[in-house]
């Protein structure tokens, strides 16, 4: 380790050829530019060379003119009610913003209202189209047990009118010949309704 010995006037010239030179007086810069010492060693020259040159720097600055001063002061009032307004512009936008989104929500919420109800009366109107169905199944059902306690009694009494129309057949020969009358005639539109009443019992 180099252990070249530090003074103050040392730092002090070295700081300045660094200022001279454009570069910053930092702690690491001394340390190159005089080529030994130590951190700790440096450190407090180099505040107090830090101080001086503050102290410099504010003795040798002069007051700015009046109209000067003036013209910045009205520069800066500018420069804030350009940011104020700029600010104001941006929290009136942000609230028409925030306005808009709440409508906007509304609106969605109705919306969303409107569809919930229209959801409960399709599913209202679909109970009672099922209901409804039910009902006709039921009546179906009834209306088809019914047609077959009908053609079961159609058909027994097509077994009872052969069972009389044999019995006739056996007794007309012992009466002689018969005239067939207009009733007899009649009864013929009523085995085509019985015929016809046969087929729709057995489709059922």
């Amino acid at each position: 380790m180099n252990t070249r010995l530090v003074t103050k006037n040392l730092v002090f010239s070295a700081a300045d050829k660094l200022i001279a030179e454009g570069k910053q007086p930092s702690q690491n810069a001394i340390l190159q530019a005089i080529g030994g010492g130590s951190i700790s060693t440096i450190a407090p020259f180099l505040r107090e060379w830090r101080r001086n040159a503050a102290s410099l720097v504010a003795a040798n600055v002069k007051p700015l003119p009046a109209s000067l001063l003036r013209e910045l002061e009205q520069l800066q009032r500018l420069a804030e009610e350009a940011v104020r307004s700029a600010c104001n512009a941006e929290l009136q936008d942000a609230n028409d913003i925030e306005q808009q989104l709440i409508q906007e929500s509304e609106q969605l919420q109705s919306q969303v209202t409107s569809l919930q109800a229209e959801l409960q009366a399709a599913r209202e109107g679909a109970t009672a189209a099922q209901a409804q169905v039910a009902h006709i199944q039921a009546d179906h059902a009834a209306l088809k047990a019914e047609l077959r306690d009908e053609c079961a009694s159609a058909e027994q009494l097509r077994i009872e009118l052969a069972k009389a129309k044999l019995r006739l057949e056996e007794t007309l020969p012992r009466l002689g010949p018969v005239h067939i009358t207009s009733d007899v005639r009649k009864s013929k539109p009523l085995r085509r309704r019985s015929r016809t009443q046969h087929r729709a019992c057995h489709s059922a």
